[in-house]
């Protein structure tokens, strides 16, 4: 069946089609006003190309809910905010799925503007904190975070930089597996031997991040928290005099252990971090396994 009566409109017709399939769509569904062709002016934004000439799109829109006025269906152009009407349709884009609509605007974004994002939409938050009281000789931090969770009060703004200062303790935690225990270079056969490999890792990272966390947040705790009887008699043994006379502390501890691994100890050092305090560790095995040998060993008596 053929909706043209006649073969040469059928031929006509088909010749047109091919001469245009292939040029991209630039009109809302045919929903054009004509001043766009007589003026040939271009569009001051998105908004009033896209969303407020074309009913298919506002009237779905409205029927979510959203006002036409916030949409700038009848508002002077000098009164609209572009912005806020392009955010409430990408808000409800998934309300467009299965839509004619939805095929013609993808191919608009995609297709004829050339836009290589995905339409989304997010509300972010801005945090800016600066720190009031820094440390002698330290410059003060100045944070700007972006967030997409809700931030409406002074509290919920120090909630969330709370949790971004968490962030570093995970990227020193991940730094001590990857670069102490070594655990991209293990070669193990299979995937249950990694998994306890990785486990065990896991563990000793927990330690030293622990250590170098605990030592600066709380340098007067008690040492039996953290250290045998052996490990701290070892350190002891290996502190210089000069610093022997210091408080014996957790932080006394967490220096000697710091110097086994390469730590200067001056007085104007920065704290001591992992991976001083991994060599430190690695070493202070040893040391404790060689003192317990020497202990337990019978001596002899030659000549």
């Amino acid at each position: 069946m053929s909706f043209f009566p006649e073969p040469v409109l059928s031929t006509r017709a088909y010749d047109l089609y091919e001469a245009v399939r292939d040029l991209p769509i630039v009109s809302p569904h045919g929903h054009c006003d004509p001043a766009w062709w007589a003026s040939d002016n271009a569009f001051p934004d998105p908004a009033e190309l896209l969303i407020i000439p074309d009913h298919y799109i506002f009237r779905m829109l409205y029927s979510q809910g959203v006002s036409l006025t916030d949409l700038g269906i009848g508002v002077h152009r000098e009164n609209r905010d572009p912005r806020a009407i392009f955010r409430l349709f990408a808000q409800h884009w998934h309300c467009f799925l299965g839509t004619p609509s939805r095929e013609w605007m993808e191919y608009t974004l995609y297709r004829t503007l050339g836009v290589n994002r995905a339409l989304t939409h997010h509300d972010l938050q801005i945090i800016h904190a600066e720190e009031l009281d820094p440390p002698e000789g330290r410059a003060p931090v100045f944070w700007k975070l972006i967030t997409n969770l809700p931030v409406g009060t002074h509290a919920d703004a120090v909630h969330k930089l709370e949790w971004y200062a968490l962030r570093w303790k995970i990227e020193t935690f991940f730094r001590t597996l990857k670069t102490g225990c070594r655990i991209e270079e293990l070669r193990l056969a299979t995937a249950d031997r990694l998994a306890n490999c990785i486990a065990l890792c896991c563990v000793v990272a927990w330690r030293v991040s622990w250590l170098t966390m605990l030592s600066r947040e709380t340098p007067e705790a008690l040492p039996a928290a953290a250290f045998t009887d052996d490990e701290r008699g070892v350190l002891e043994r290996s502190t210089p005099e000069s610093k022997r006379k210091a408080p014996r502390d957790l932080d006394f501890y967490v220096r000697a252990v710091a110097r086994l691994g390469g730590y200067l100890d001056r007085t104007s050092d920065a704290p001591p971090g992992t991976t001083v305090i991994w060599r430190g560790l690695s070493r202070l095995a040893d040391l404790v396994k060689g003192a317990r040998i020497a202990e337990t060993s019978t001596p002899t008596t030659c000549g």
